[in-house]
């Protein structure tokens, strides 16, 4: 009996080691399944930041290529306002030198005598009256009543020349016409 006592101890031994071992194994079962579910949860994540990596690459990448694009765009536009400036400091500098032309030349009118003889006529008898009428006012005393008159007069035949020149110069310009028209015929 102590044979099966022993044996049966050593059973009960055997069977509790057996059972320790199976719940050991039990236990080292429960946590390879959960490092391989923690494994496998740690893979998804790593895919899924590879994943997101990728998109954030490529999303970069995109910005990169559009500020390059706005930097060259920018380069172009800061050229044409610069060549827009130089063209318009050159276009002032041709402005201020046709201003000056224009001056100079309008002088240079100004100052030719008219080549009409019609016109020449009458800035020499112009001229000539008046320097008759300074003459004339000259010798008259300031208080005399002939001053009054010759200046009333004077200024009736400025008036009767102002309304009579249009007139005088539309018949001068039918004579040009008609000497103008002989002269062809012949």
């Amino acid at each position: 009996m102590v044979d099966e006592t022993v044996s049966s101890q050593n059973e009960t031994t055997t069977n509790l080691s057996l059972l320790r071992l199976q719940e050991e194994l039990k236990a080292i079962k429960a946590d390879r399944d959960y490092q391989l579910f923690e494994k496998g949860e740690i893979v998804t994540r790593a895919n899924a930041f590879a994943k997101e990596r990728d998109e954030l690459r490529d999303a970069l990448g995109h910005i990169v290529l559009e500020r390059d694009r706005l930097i060259a765009n920018q380069n172009r536009l800061v050229s044409q306002e610069q060549d827009a400036v130089r063209r318009l400091e050159e276009a002032e500098i041709r402005l201020a030198k046709a201003e000056k032309e224009i001056l100079r030349l309008g002088e240079i009118i100004a100052n030719i005598p008219p080549s009409d003889p019609i016109i020449v006529l009458q800035t020499f008898v112009s001229e000539k009256m008046n320097g008759i009428m300074s003459w004339g006012r000259s010798q008259i005393p300031s208080d005399s009543p002939l001053r009054v008159a010759l200046s009333k007069s004077y200024e009736t035949a400025q008036q009767t020349i102002a309304v009579t020149k249009p007139k005088i110069m539309t018949l001068i310009n039918r004579v040009k016409d008609e000497i103008q028209s002989r002269i062809n015929k012949e």
